[in-house]
């Protein structure tokens, strides 16, 4: 993760009007992908404290965070996204939800996550396009 600041942004930002639209888009969008995975562990990344997801067939949900905040829920592992405490070929299913939009080492949070990964887990990615207009408005602002 980038900052504290880019986190607390996304999270003011998806209490809005707009950003409730778009997080209910992406969790039916997630438990559709979701509906065929099983296996024991599901990792999320998110810059939200908590991103819920029900009725997936994966027995261990575990979020990663930076910082443990206050109100997170109790399955919440603080750790860098880069330097993650999994062995590898644990993991079945991986969600970067927006995580790969504000880091400051997407290669290495990448590489990681492939790191703990089953060869038949999955990865599942959740950005903003760069190429859209909300990535060229990223590329005119001033961080």
């Amino acid at each position: 993760m980038l900052d504290d600041q880019s986190r607390q942004f996304f999270q003011n930002w998806y209490k809005t009007d707009l950003g409730e639209s778009v997080l209910e888009q992406e969790r039916k969008e997630l438990v559709a992908e979701l509906d065929s995975a099983v296996g024991y562990y599901l990792v999320t990344q998110s810059p939200l404290k908590d991103l819920p997801l029900q009725n997936h067939r994966l027995r261990e949900s575990i979020i990663i965070a930076p910082v443990l905040e206050f109100g997170a829920p109790s399955h919440t592992v603080v750790a860098r996204a880069s330097e993650l405490p999994f062995e590898a070929d644990g993991v079945d299913v991986h969600i970067f939800h927006h995580t790969l939009d504000i880091s400051a080492t997407p290669h290495d949070d990448l590489r990681e996550a492939t790191r703990t990964l089953l060869p038949s887990g999955k990865l599942i990615i959740i950005g903003f396009n760069p190429w859209s207009l909300w990535g060229l408005c990223r590329l005119f602002r001033k961080k």
